[in-house]
């Protein structure tokens, strides 16, 4: 651990929530996909002793064509914390501004305009998680897997137990699917909102090791959460009861010694909900190039 070290560190990466409603309309099974189109991200930051602070920028330009992917605003907010064999994890995301992906199989406006996706830039994603990771091992660490206030000189491996609480949801008061071109009018595509709050534990397994300054790592987990969730249209919100799976996965590697480290960040964290037929499943990710350099703490020893 370099605790007492000051870390200034950048990123840069890309990050995304794509997602999919799949279901049977109008007696023909169909997957919509929703696509954001995003920007390239760069990362500033530093670390000392227990304080940990990173923002980030988007950089000019978005990454796909605005005509086919329109233009979507974006926020995320991370904070996490050890304390003992626990580490703590909050995080925010919101995204508005998607396309709905070759939209013109079934429109024939789009057809006539010669236009392949559906824009939806009043379309709105959020997702609020608190988590809490319990490792059964007592030597095992978060910050020096993660890198940037320490690193490992040996293999270390983990069970743990993650306790989470989610809040997710969408919404676009002009309708979430295009039920009017897909001859269904049931009441659950006429849905102008859906949400999910959903608690529970899931279970899992990390690995870390460092060979000669190269560290690498994944910390995955797989179960299933208590979830009640609800959709809303034409003033009426009706809810349920279920259960819904939750998969967690995060991998990074690259050079870590002393003075400074390089690695490749990559995180996956999966967020569903089930309306009998029909289900929404959302995938928040980033893949990032992270850089840090650890100052040496001046001497003043006579």
């Amino acid at each position: 651990m370099y605790k007492d070290r000051l870390v200034l560190k950048s990123s840069l990466g890309y990050n995304s929530a794509p997602f999919s409603i799949r279901g049977e309309f109008g007696g023909k099974k169909e997957v919509l996909k929703y696509r954001a189109n995003m920007n390239a991200v760069l990362g500033l930051g530093f670390a000392y002793k227990w304080l940990s602070l990173n923002l980030n920028f988007n950089l000019p330009g978005y990454i796909k064509n605005t005509d086919k992917f329109g233009e979507s605003q974006y926020f995320d907010l991370n904070i996490n914390f050890d304390a003992k064999r626990w580490h703590f994890s909050f995080d925010l995301h919101n995204y508005s501004g998607f396309s709905l992906l070759n939209a013109n199989r079934f429109s024939d406006t789009l057809v006539g305009l010669g236009l392949e996706n559906q824009l939806k830039p009043n379309l709105q994603t959020v997702s609020l998680s608190v988590n809490a990771y319990r490792f059964e091992n007592k030597s095992f660490k978060m910050k020096p897997a993660i890198g940037i206030v320490g690193n490992y000189n040996t293999e270390v491996k983990s069970f743990y137990v993650k306790y989470t609480m989610n809040l997710h949801a969408l919404n676009n008061q002009d309708g979430l699917i295009p039920y009017q071109h897909l001859n269904d009018t049931r009441s659950i595509l006429q849905s102008t909102f859906m949400s999910a709050f959903d608690f529970g534990a899931v279970p899992g397994f990390v690995y870390i090791n460092n060979i000669n300054g190269w560290q690498f790592g994944a910390l995955g987990g797989l179960g299933l959460v208590l979830q009640t969730k609800f959709y809303g249209f034409d003033n009426t919100t009706r809810g349920f009861i279920g259960l819904a799976p939750r998969l967690d996965l995060r991998l990074k590697g690259g050079y870590n010694v002393e003075n400074w480290f390089l690695m490749l960040d990559c995180s996956f964290d999966n967020k569903s909900i089930r309306f009998n037929d029909l289900r929404y499943q959302q995938n928040y990710y980033y893949i990032r190039l992270l850089y840090g350099y650890r100052f040496l703490k001046k001497n003043t020893s006579k």
